[in-house]
């Protein structure tokens, strides 16, 4: 339910300018080992969905290793790439900048967001 009111809050904007949701990106990314971020982005990706937004989730592995011996939440390339996912530049010339609901730890989001 965290961010229910976030979604509304855009719906809301969107609405007053007249602009369509399926203009609208929402991206999420969570991880898979906490039922608590995966239950909440979760919410937002089920919410998002039913309004009609452009919605890409991006669930990932903390403890997975693409890199053998370094976990994913320590592998900042990995982060990065996560990144990328979610603000993707090629979203289309009539498309907003995407909504990003990150359920993540704290390290993840600063690396995701640097």
């Amino acid at each position: 339910t965290y961010p229910l009111p976030a979604l509304r809050a855009l719906q809301f904007r969107l609405d007053a300018i007249g602009e369509s949701t399926k203009n609208q990106p929402v991206r999420v990314v969570y991880r898979d080992r906490s039922e608590f971020f995966k239950s909440t982005c979760e919410s937002a990706i089920d919410s998002a969905t039913l309004r009609g937004f452009d919605v890409t989730a991006i669930e990932f592995n903390p403890d997975g290793e693409e890199i053998p011996g370094l976990p994913n939440s320590q592998n900042v390339e990995f982060l990065e790439g996560l990144a990328d996912q979610l603000c993707s530049a090629d979203e289309g010339p009539n498309t907003n900048n995407a909504a990003v609901f990150a359920c993540v730890q704290e390290r993840d989001a600063d690396v995701m967001l640097a």
